[in-house]
Parts: structure tokens; sequence; C-alpha cells
């Protein structure tokens, strides 16, 4: 079983293996690129305890609570039909706003049938802290993804050659579908393979 186990996880992509963020490791260049060369070779990486518990629960109770806020102004605004995202009618779920961008608003919008993406909040505490958008470890990696080979020695967290151009929490409420395959932007060259120059960073706050 351990043989079978060994050979199974060793045909998934290295992205799937969890990686820990170098700090003060003497090798930091070769992990930095390591990273590097996972993310180039599969388009992510995963990273491990980048965020302690104490940390991840303070932004998991404040998503819960900028998420049932929001729908509360919204029927205060006289915006949605009930003040929560949904409500049961005859055994089937009747949500607040329809699916796609035209029926939501810039707080939020349902991508896909129970499933939202809210940047309602995010502009503030504690998601716009330093230590979650200035992480000096998670900057770490970013410098070194955004950089070309004969740079990423030179970077450091206090880069300002990129920028964090949008924030916001995807919820998944209980029984919404799978999300389906997409991407969120087109490529910039359609004749040939670019570097990257934008990606997404995902902080699950539940298991």
């Amino acid at each position: 079983m351990a043989s079978s186990a060994r050979s199974q996880e060793s045909s998934l992509p290295s992205g799937w293996a969890f990686h820990r963020i170098p700090c003060t490791s003497v090798d930091i260049i070769d992990e930095l690129s390591m990273l590097r060369g996972a993310f180039d070779e599969d388009g992510f990486i995963c990273l491990s305890s980048v965020f302690d518990t104490v940390t991840v629960n303070r932004l998991r109770e404040a998503a819960t609570t900028n998420f049932d806020e929001c729908f509360r102004r919204l029927h205060e605004c006289g915006h949605t039909n009930f003040p929560q995202y949904c409500q049961e009618q005859d055994g089937r779920h009747e949500y607040a706003l329809k699916v796609g961008i035209k029926a939501g608003f810039r707080e939020i919008v349902m991508r896909s049938p129970g499933r939202f993406e809210m940047p309602y909040g995010c502009n503030k505490s504690p998601f716009a802290d330093d230590d979650i958008v200035r992480n000096k470890d998670l900057l770490q990696v970013v410098c070194a993804l955004l950089s070309d080979d004969k740079n990423i020695r030179h970077q450091d967290s206090a880069d300002d050659s990129f920028y964090l151009c949008n924030a916001s929490i995807v919820t998944a409420t209980p029984g919404s579908a799978n999300q389906g395959w997409h991407a969120d932007g087109g490529h910039i060259n359609l004749q040939s393979h670019e570097p990257c120059h934008c990606f997404n960073v995902f902080i699950p706050l539940v298991d």
C-alpha cells in the first residue's frame, strides 16, 4: 500500500507538493529557483504555513462578517428581496442575486449558483493589513515568480515593480456546484509563450 501511494504521488504535478516558504535558509536562492521552476512547469504552486492559525481564523471571521453585512446592506438599500444570500423556497435555494456581473454589484457578484466573489471590505483591516498584503515570506516568492532568471538573486520584499491589482473573498455556500475551469484573463501573446505577468494568490480560510 505504501509503495502504491508513493507511486501515485510521484505522478502528480510537482506544483501539488506543499512547499514551505524560505525565510532564513542559506539556500534561499536555490529554493526560490525551485519554486519558480515548479510554477513555470505546472502553472501553479502550493505553499504551506504562510499564515498561522490565529491569522487565518481572524481572516475567516472577518470574511463571514463582511459577507453577512454586505447582503444586509443591499437589502436595506432595496436591491434584494431578503437580507441574506439565499432563502429556501419549496426545498430549493432562492438566491438574493442572479448569476453574472450585470446582475451583481461592485461589492459582490454571484459567479455561479451559490458561489460569490466579494471585494466588499477587502480594502480594510484585517485584509489590508501589512502582515497580509506585505507578508515578507510571501513577497519573496512573488518577486521570484515575476522576475526573470537573471534578476531572481536581486529581488527582495521591498520591490515595487509589481502591485496588488485586486483583492476579494470567494465564498462557496452549501449546495453550490464545483467551479468550472476558466481563465481570469486573456493571453498577452497568442503566438509565443511569455513569462508570467500576473497571477492569483489564493489563501484558503477553511480546510
